[in-house]
């Protein structure tokens, strides 16, 4: 790439080797090339930042946005992954971002907690430095990604969106949010309202997660009255969150009651369902009806699924503990849906007949008629496919989470 090309044909390539796979350590070299090209291409290499390739080493991050802050204007997505680990640290380094954290001018008490997570060695120290990262990048971030291997509520990021007005920009143009957890964890959405606070997201996606309290547990109110204790969450009315996917996740109807209830207009909502032995503690697919109805006018896409051995579960049970699902003809924007076929056809003698289906084996066939009657009144197709209705166009649908 000779010195004397013009700048905008220089921005040219290195927009297109931005896009590219594994573009980071082009990026970083060209930056190392001269001074002209590092200011080039600086806002390339940050503006999409991922530490998947080095968790051991969660502070150069943050550091790098603490020596450079102009930098973190150039995050617009950012990938990070919590890891345990000993996560070594040097001891300028650690002084460095214990200081950065006392320049955010937030409650004593809650910056101690964090530089006392800093302080630890393993997964908490790697969690202290990716809430830093979160902090420094928050004013122009618009996807961020969290990879957790362990329990981590970024409580100093819920104490700047709830409880601290002067941080005006912080975190207003996050777009996406996306959680992974493993399935051993018990990841809750009950500490996660800080999120739906953010007034620019419309995505909001976690993978793998248990919740028990969101929705259902209780507390006494301010006038000493018992009511459903709902957290932060309470402080969350009118979320602009158009896309909601939980997937592999066990979490009951209240939960997602309580996450439709503080949106303003759902259209897509993608929920993988879990179906426990516990009979009481079955998936109420009816109960969904009042929350969902509430965004009638938006809702356009509706994805419930159910993995194979809580479809066979449910066999067992019954579907009359988790349906049936009456509801949909009241959506009247809903163009694609994919929903459970027993909570939907709640006719327990369609069950009784049965057709053989190509490769010989038995299946049950229900009536395309009677299962009209539990969809929008529109001319969109229908298909049945492992026990599953499909209206409308689904393959889309379902790569969409």
């Amino acid at each position: 790439m000779a010195p004397h090309l013009p700048s905008e044909l220089l921005l040219l390539i290195l927009e297109y080797i931005s896009i590219l796979p594994n573009a980071t350590p082009s990026l970083a070299s060209l930056c190392l090339t001269s001074q002209r090209l590092r200011g080039l291409a600086e806002p390339f290499l940050y503006a999409s930042y991922s530490n998947a390739n080095h968790t051991d080493k969660p502070h150069l991050f943050p550091t790098s946005l603490i020596s450079r802050p102009e930098l973190a204007d150039y995050v617009q997505q950012i990938d990070i992954h919590v890891e345990d680990g000993l996560n070594p640290m040097p001891e300028d380094t650690f002084r460095h971002l214990r200081q950065a954290m006392d320049e955010l001018h937030l409650p004593e008490a809650l910056a101690d907690c964090w530089k006392r997570l800093l302080a630890s060695i393993g997964i908490s120290r790697a969690a202290a430095c990716a809430e830093l990262s979160l902090l420094l990048a928050s004013r122009k971030v618009q996807n961020i990604a969290l990879q957790l291997s362990g329990l981590h509520e970024f409580s100093v990021i819920g104490h700047v969106l709830f409880e601290t007005p002067n941080w005006p920009g912080r975190f207003d143009q996050v777009q996406s949010i996306s959680v992974t957890s493993p399935a051993y964890l018990d990841m809750n959405i009950y500490s996660l309202a800080y999120m739906f606070k953010m007034p620019s997201l419309r995505r909001f996606e976690i993978t793998g997660c248990k919740e028990r309290s969101l929705g259902r547990a209780l507390g006494w109110n301010s006038q000493g009255e018992l009511e459903v204790d709902l957290g932060w969450w309470r402080q969350v009315q009118g979320s602009g969150v158009e896309s909601i996917i939980i997937r592999a996740g066990d979490i009951p109807h209240y939960a997602v009651n309580a996450l439709l209830n503080c949106c303003k207009a759902v259209k897509h909502l993608h929920l993988e369902v879990d179906l426990p032995w516990n009979e009481w503690q079955l998936f109420q697919f009816f109960r969904l009806e009042d929350a969902l109805c509430r965004h009638a006018e938006s809702l356009e896409y509706l994805v419930l699924l159910q993995d194979q051995s809580s479809k066979e579960r449910q066999g067992i049970i019954g579907f009359h503990h988790t349906g049936p699902i009456s509801f949909l003809p009241q959506l009247c924007k809903l163009r694609s849906a994919v929903v459970p076929l027993r909570a939907l056809v709640a006719i327990p003698e369609v069950g009784s007949i049965e057709i053989v289906s190509e490769d010989g084996a038995t299946m049950k066939f229900f009536d395309e008629a009677d299962i009209r009657k539990y969809l929008p009144p529109s001319p969109e197709s229908i298909s049945i496919c492992n026990e599953e209705v499909h209206y409308g166009t689904t393959m889309h649908l379902l790569g969409l989470a």
